[in-house]
């Protein structure tokens, strides 16, 4: 919410909305089609924020990599796979890098565009 209040008081935000959250690092399937995958578990929700930030919660669906060890973890990661990588929200570099460098490994990775409180808000909440 305060994400989109951002963009309409903001005309700066909204203008570097694509640098902020590159279209390439997202994915082209709809909002549904990446909840059913991660739901159905036929790919991967990970969680980069810091540890601090995922013990105050997080979707029982994502895995917490903090980014400070992600690089590391993503060793174990299959290639096979796709994976989901999400942040603070939409505007949160952290993702980004993260989509980045596993791409570079050669992984099938987006970034989400949303928050965890967004993702549980509308996906996950029963």
């Amino acid at each position: 919410v305060l994400q989109n209040l951002s963009e309409d008081i903001n005309a700066q935000v909204k203008k570097n909305k694509d640098i902020l959250c590159p279209p390439e690092l997202c994915s082209p399937k709809s909002f549904a089609q990446i909840i059913k995958e991660i739901k159905d578990e036929t790919s991967h929700l990970i969680d980069v924020r810091p540890s601090g930030e995922y013990s105050y919660g997080s979707s029982k669906y994502a895995r917490s990599i903090p980014i400070e060890t992600f690089k590391k973890e993503m060793k174990r990661f299959s290639k096979k796979e796709t994976y989901y990588l999400m942040c603070r929200g939409r505007y949160c570099p952290l993702a980004n890098s993260a989509v980045k460098e596993m791409r570079k490994e050669g992984f099938e990775c987006y970034r989400l565009e949303f928050s965890f409180y967004e993702l549980e808000n509308k996906a996950f909440k029963k």
